[in-house]
């Protein structure tokens, strides 16, 4: 499992990405017995992900700028995009119509957070998807005490890296906006 983070912090930028592969065969699928395939593993894993996180401040960092994105590689061999269950069957696809044993569906950590509601209460993570996340936040009181006071807005719009895995076979998962006003105290 190789695992690349870059940051760059500049002034009011940040910059910051991370980029995940798993690479791997597992022997037995079978939950009861050991069944060992006679041609090889039972199935190969190459599966790839990666996230970006921008932010940037103006006006003595009153207003925030803001733009995250990512990408879990899917798989057309596979039908939906939840791990509820354990791994899907693999389907045949091809022109011999043979599933090619390779699990390519790389799913992010539960608690990197995309939204409020789609990836994280109704998917539970982010898999086989790529999403798109600008976003803009402003604070309307902001103090040298630590006093604050500002909203903040963001739109999630998410698609399937391989629409077969999918509801319908469509592309477009949805689109989510969050709109969030927060405060905090002198005394923190």
């Amino acid at each position: 499992v190789p695992d690349l983070w870059l940051q760059l912090v500049y002034e009011k930028l940040r910059l910051e990405v991370e980029a995940a592969m798993v690479l791997g065969t597992i022997d037995n699928l079978s939950n009861t017995i050991y069944d060992s395939p006679a041609d090889g593993p039972a199935a190969n894993l190459l599966q790839f992900g990666i996230a970006f996180e921008g932010e940037y401040h103006l006006l003595n960092d009153q207003l925030g700028i803001y733009f995250n994105a990512g990408y879990a590689s899917g798989d057309a061999d596979q039908e939906g995009l939840s791990q509820i269950g354990g791994l899907s069957p693999q389907l045949p696809a091809g022109p011999d119509r043979i599933a090619d044993r390779t699990y390519s569906t790389f799913y992010f950590h539960p608690n990197y957070r995309v939204d409020l509601i789609f990836w994280r209460n109704i998917m539970r993570q982010v898999g086989g998807a790529y999403y798109f996340r600008p976003g803009l936040s402003y604070d309307f009181i902001r103090n040298s005490f630590g006093q604050l006071l500002g909203a903040r807005a963001d739109v999630i719009w998410s698609r399937a890296a391989e629409p077969i895995q999918t509801w319908g076979n469509a592309d477009d998962l949805g689109v989510e906006i969050n709109i969030s006003l927060y405060y905090r105290s002198e005394d923190g």
